[in-house]
């Protein structure tokens, strides 16, 4: 047997083998000859050839961490200092190929210049020799023994590859999920102290042996919040995934402190464990956090060609009453719309992960589809449950004065609104990847033109995103919009609540609101079902510069399903953007593919963010 002192393990665990070097390698020249002084000629460029790589993953790796792969555009200064590259990169190799588990590969490199010196071949021979599987990984604890510190632990390899090639990020793997486990179970000062293998060349084995110094066993203690001043702690106690006396779990901290940022009253945060390991029992944990401004204001405009320029101002407070109490007022005003709600939203409301949202919206529409003068007032709760997974269930009273072609009057709904959503996007105003439905559904009864209405109302929309190239400037975006209402007739339906499509937030190329039946004087009344699909090419080519290419198509019907007998309206275009650290700005220029008489040739829309 073959004992090794050391591991190497920046590329893997390794084990020292002796190799001999065949006489047309790159090596060393010996003490005793006089060394060949070759005139400096500029290597301008050479190739590399790689050969007798055992499979594509140690190829791979060999090109990541051989330099003359690296800096092969920049060619070499010398023949002579290209050998010597070479020559380096030979005890790389034979450390890549050990980190798979070969532990007898031997690496040969030649480098042959062209005959006007000026371009060279490089040619790297990899003999693999046989893979070295692992028979045994042990994990030795001190002072706490494995089995008292995790005696429910189903696999004591902790996935290490037993039987199959002893490959060093497997092996190193096992390692961090055996930490990872003890720090789950009230160790968090755990850690590796010592690594030792011992190699059989005969059987072509290895068996490797892990440390792990245990530390004590700890469990939580007292919960200090430091940098929170004007909040009430005993609120900031309520994300706390923790009782005092569980056994300490690192990833409850880090939950923990994930939870304090997002309440929006932080810039940044730690919630840490002492330094230094304390007796085993009873740890205190200290949050140290940087409070940011309660307060804030935003402004932003907007424009588009049917609806004209528009402005919007955003107040919000983030701890109205030192419980992260969320006041948030918007008032947007536009030529034919103006809008102002008020959002008042109470976190942690009664039990974890739960909020009270109240939401009191007037507004003033002087469109072509329907003018319109309202107020509506919600109350609800909400409820995130798991990381990607919001619902909510409120009461809604509305009141409006509606004038639209086919009906006139004042009318009194009550609804109780309900919705699902799931979102894993990561990013409101520029997601790159993931999934984004949301389905909302809201019963309503009331009076409408001096008569009972009731009627039912429900809508999915979904999109979804592909990043393209993995770095996020080429994303593919699909989005898709399902609504309809049930009710006995269209005109029992205000038209503030029947179903529209067209502009920059739907089928852009078309005016707003403007998909759908017409009345005899060409202006949108408006349906019971709604049909919307998109597709967006967006493309971040230079620094912070980009362009979209996009397609949609939309349908609106007075019938309860989808039917299409208004036809199927297509549109395209092409978009502008430029990324800012709040979102990209966007310019959008569309036009209608099957326009109608009334449809303009072209829309133009400029806003912040992306269309979905």
């Amino acid at each position: 047997m073959l004992r090794s002192l050391t591991l190497v393990l920046t590329v893997g665990v390794s084990l020292l083998f002796s190799a001999g070097v065949a006489a047309n390698e790159v090596e060393d020249q010996p003490f005793d000859t006089a060394p060949v002084i070759e005139a400096p000629v500029d290597i301008t460029s050479y190739d590399v050839v790689l050969q007798g790589a055992p499979d594509d993953a140690v190829a791979a790796d060999l090109e990541a961490a051989l330099a003359l792969f690296r800096y092969r555009d920049g060619g070499a200064p010398s023949v002579a200092l290209l050998r010597r590259r070479a020559l380096d990169d030979r005890a790389i190799a034979e450390k890549v190929l050990r980190s798979h588990g070969y532990y007898e590969a031997r690496v040969r490199a030649e480098v042959e210049a062209a005959a006007e010196g000026k371009a060279a071949t490089v040619t790297v021979t990899v003999i693999p020799g046989r893979p070295f599987r692992l028979e045994r990984h042990d994990f030795v604890l001190a002072p706490t023994a494995l089995a008292q510190a995790l005696p429910n632990a189903k696999d004591p390899a902790f996935g290490s590859p037993l039987g199959k090639p002893a490959a060093a990020a497997a092996i190193l793997d096992a390692e961090d999920k055996a930490l990872g486990a003890l720090k789950a179970a009230g160790f968090p000062y755990a850690s590796a102290v010592d690594r030792d293998a011992v190699a059989d060349p005969a059987a072509a084995t290895l068996a490797v042996t892990t440390t792990i110094d245990t530390g004590p066993r700890l469990t939580f203690g007292d919960l200090r919040i430091d940098g929170a001043e004007g909040i009430d702690t005993e609120y900031l106690y309520t994300y706390r995934p923790w009782q005092p006396g569980d056994p300490v779990d690192a990833r409850k901290l880090t939950a923990y402190q994930r939870s304090l940022m997002q309440t929006g009253l932080f810039n940044a945060g730690a919630v840490l464990l002492p330094e230094e390991a304390p007796p085993p029992g009873p740890v205190p944990v200290t949050a140290n956090l940087e409070p940011r401004a309660f307060r804030s204001i935003a402004v932003g405009v907007n424009y588009s060609t049917d609806l004209g320029p528009g402005g919007e101002i955003d107040f919000e407070h983030r701890n109205l009453f030192g419980a992260n109490e969320i006041l948030r007022v918007e008032a947007n005003a536009a030529l034919a719309e103006q809008t102002i709600e008020t959002r008042l939203r109470k976190p942690q409301f009664r039990r974890n992960r739960q909020d009270l949202v109240t939401l009191l919206s007037l507004r003033h529409v002087e469109a072509d589809a329907y003018d319109e003068t309202g107020a509506t007032l919600t109350v609800g709760l909400e409820r995130r449950l798991g990381q990607h997974w919001l619902v909510g269930l409120g009461g809604l009273g509305e009141v409006t004065e509606t004038v639209s072609s086919d009906a006139e009057g004042r009318s009194y709904l009550l609804g109780l609104p309900g919705f699902v959503e799931y979102d894993n996007t990561g990013d409101l105003l520029n997601p790159a990847g993931g999934v984004r439905v949301r389905l909302n559904g809201t019963p309503f009864a009331g009076q409408f033109d001096g008569r009972f209405t009731p009627f039912f109302s429900t809508e999915v929309n979904a999109s979804t995103y592909f990043d393209l190239t993995g770095e996020k400037r080429y994303v593919a975006a699909l989005r898709t919009r399902l609504g309809s209402i049930l009710s006995g007739d269209i005109s029992d339906v205000p038209a503030g609540r029947r179903l529209y499509a067209g502009g920059g937030g739907s089928i852009r190329g078309y005016a707003e609101r403007s998909i759908g039946p017409l009345d005899a004087d060409n202006d949108p009344t408006g349906g019971r079902s709604v049909v919307e699909a998109v597709a967006e090419l967006r493309a971040q080519f230079y620094g912070d510069f980009g362009a979209a290419v996009f397609v949609g198509a939309g349908s609106v019907t007075e019938d309860v399903a989808p039917t299409f007998s208004e036809g199927l309206l297509f549109a395209a275009g092409l978009g502008f953007r430029y990324h800012t650290p709040l979102g990209p700005i966007r310019a959008d220029v569309a036009v209608p593919l099957n326009p109608r008489s009334i449809d303009d040739s072209f829309q133009l829309y400029f806003s912040i963010g992306q269309a979905f």
